[in-house]
């Protein structure tokens, strides 16, 4: 049995939901959010409910306070408080 991923479960709800939507008739519905290229200097999370991605701190900063920024970060979209750091994404060539 594989893993258990809550962002791949996100996002398979939302594709649900949206095509649901679409076979109802509905026109309205929340684009699908891009990931943006990350800067070196950003350190981003990611909600594992949403899947939405944000910037959680600017680096360098000091360990404690990144952690503290961490502990303390909520997805300003749905105000979910399961934070993963987001991976590096490569900028479309």
């Amino acid at each position: 049995m594989t893993e258990y991923d809550p962002a791949d479960d996100a996002r398979k709800s939302y594709d649900v939901a949206v095509e649901a939507k679409r076979q109802r008739g509905d026109t309205h519905w929340p684009e699908r959010i891009e990931l943006p290229h990350l800067q070196k200097n950003e350190l981003r999370g990611r909600c594992g409910g949403c899947g939405h991605v944000w910037i959680v701190a600017h680096l360098p900063m000091e360990l404690t306070k990144v952690v503290k920024l961490m502990q303390n970060a909520a997805c300003p979209v749905c105000a979910g408080k399961n934070l993963f750091l987001a991976q590096e994404v490569k900028p479309n060539d």
